[in-house]
């Protein structure tokens, strides 16, 4: 095996397990991201988890959450318009539906999201 190929190799190793180590939190229920009952285990997704909103459920982000590893939207995450809201996250897999504001009735306040790529 060439030099080159085994590097490859350890890198793909090494992001795997980089990526395991990140806790998961999923979406069980649709209604507000700020609503424990929302998130399997009961509780709000913490700093550096991998979250995933399935396919049948709506999440209204109406809070800011802390900064998160990544994000697998499969059904759809909406922007609250109630007030100024930052996502910060590694990465997003997006299948599903972002919607910040809609047609005949646009998003007024702040929305952020960044993309910290520390990967």
């Amino acid at each position: 095996m060439r030099i080159y190929s085994r590097s490859f190799l350890l890198s793909l190793f090494a992001t795997f397990l980089f990526a395991a180590s990140a806790n998961a939190q999923e979406a069980v229920n649709s209604g507000s991201w700020s609503d424990s009952s929302t998130w399997s285990g009961g509780t709000l997704p913490q700093q550096g988890d991998t979250v995933t909103i399935g396919a049948d459920m709506d999440i209204v982000l109406d809070v800011s959450p802390p900064p998160l590893h990544g994000l697998n939207i499969n059904g759809k995450l909406s922007f609250s318009n109630a007030s100024d809201l930052e996502l910060t996250t590694e990465w997003i897999l997006l299948r599903g539906e972002l919607q910040i504001g809609q047609v005949g009735k646009p998003h007024t306040s702040k929305a952020t999201i960044t993309l910290t790529d520390n990967v």
